[in-house]
C-alpha cells in the first residue's frame, strides 16, 4: 500500500454541513472518506501528487477487499438533505484538475466496482484546448468520461 494513499485522504464528516441536519438525517449520517488524486503515470518519480497505475490498482483492490463502496455527489447531497443515506464504508474518489492521464483511470475504477468524480477547473479546460502538447484533457475527452 502506497503512502500516497494516506497523503491523498481527508475525512469529511457529514455532520459538519453548512446548515444543521434534520434529526432524522443526523441519525443516518456517517463519515465519508474522500480520496483526492491529481496525476497518474506508469512511473511517477518523486512527484508527491502522482500515483502510479500499479499503486492505484493495489489501493483499489485493498479498498474493495475491505468492503468500501464508492459514492457520487448525488448520493452525498441526498445524505446531507436527509433524502438518502450513505453506506457504512462510503468513499468518493476525486480526480482533480483535468490532467490527460485522469482519463485513463476510469477503467481502473470500473475493474474494482468503483466510480470517480472528476473535478476540472476552467483554466485546465482552457489549457487543454491548446492542443496535443497540453497536459490537460480536451473537452471531447471530458465528454467521453460521462458514460
Amino acid at each position: 500500500m502506497s503512502l500516497r494513499l494516506l497523503l491523498a485522504c481527508l475525512w469529511l464528516p457529514l455532520l459538519a454541513a453548512a446548515e444543521p441536519l434534520p434529526l432524522e438525517a443526523a441519525a443516518r449520517a456517517s463519515t465519508l472518506q474522500v480520496i483526492c488524486y491529481h496525476r497518474f503515470a506508469q512511473a511517477c518519480g518523486k512527484d508527491p501528487y502522482c500515483v502510479g497505475f500499479k499503486d492505484l490498482d493495489a489501493q483499489l483492490a485493498w479498498l474493495q477487499a475491505q468492503g468500501w463502496q464508492s459514492v457520487g455527489l448525488t448520493q452525498v447531497a441526498q445524505a446531507l438533505d436527509g433524502t438518502g443515506a450513505l453506506p457504512p464504508k462510503a468513499v468518493m474518489f476525486s480526480v482533480d484538475d483535468g490532467y490527460k492521464a485522469g482519463a485513463a483511470v476510469a477503467p481502473h475504477f470500473v475493474a474494482h466496482g468503483f466510480h470517480g468524480v472528476f473535478f476540472v477547473t476552467v483554466d485546465s479546460l482552457a489549457m487543454g484546448r491548446l492542443g496535443a502538447k497540453s497536459a490537460f484533457m480536451r473537452p471531447e475527452q471530458l465528454r467521453a468520461l460521462e458514460a
